[in-house]
């Protein structure tokens, strides 16, 4: 996927959010620069935004990597990645899932908690969509963060604001902020 909105001269493919290499490569070449511009007062935070790496579903070695976590070979199986596939259809599918959540944890995730706290400044992270996480994948974010409609409009449902709140009460993050707007009917 290419970047949906890029600012000039990042046009390009978005990163992989399963390869570590390719992450702290970003840091180091982009982020790293970033950090040296605030001198001596460091940001009080970098940004994750929501994941929207739509059709983020594999890396160079989930074929591996499937295999070392999962205890079997997904190769055979790759037909229950897009269709039924008979009885093992579900069980290949939620396995691959959790794969690819390890791997945005591990690789994504962790190393970008890292960077922020070796340049003594938080992460704030909206830690939801594609590449698939979970609510415990909010334990590397310092200051989970929602989005959606204002939460008078939504208090019956499930939204990304509520996902975020919850994070940080199971991980003792206090502070929750919320990237959001209000719609009128006029």
């Amino acid at each position: 996927m290419t970047v949906k909105r890029p600012a000039v001269g990042a046009e390009g493919f978005v990163l992989d959010h399963y390869d570590r290499n390719a992450i702290e490569t970003h840091l180091n070449v982009v982020g790293d620069r970033f950090i040296e511009a605030f001198g001596e007062q460091p940001p009080y935070a970098i940004f994750s935004d929501s994941l929207e790496d739509y059709g983020s579903n594999w890396t160079g070695d989930l074929v591996e990597q499937f295999r070392i976590r999962r205890g079997y070979d997904l190769t055979p199986n790759l037909p229950a990645l897009i269709g039924d596939a008979g009885p093992l259809t579900a069980s290949v599918r939620h396995d691959w899932g959790k794969t690819l959540t390890e791997l945005a944890n591990e690789r994504f995730l962790a190393p970008l908690h890292a960077w922020a706290q070796q340049h003594h400044t938080l992460f704030r992270s909206q830690t939801y969509g594609f590449p698939p996480v979970t609510l415990s994948s909010n334990r590397h974010a310092d200051l989970p963060e929602g989005e959606g409609k204002a939460a008078l409009l939504m208090w019956r449902q499930f939204s990304d604001l509520r996902w975020a709140a919850s994070a940080g009460h199971l991980f003792g993050r206090p502070v929750i902020s919320s990237e959001t707007w209000v719609t009128s009917s006029m």
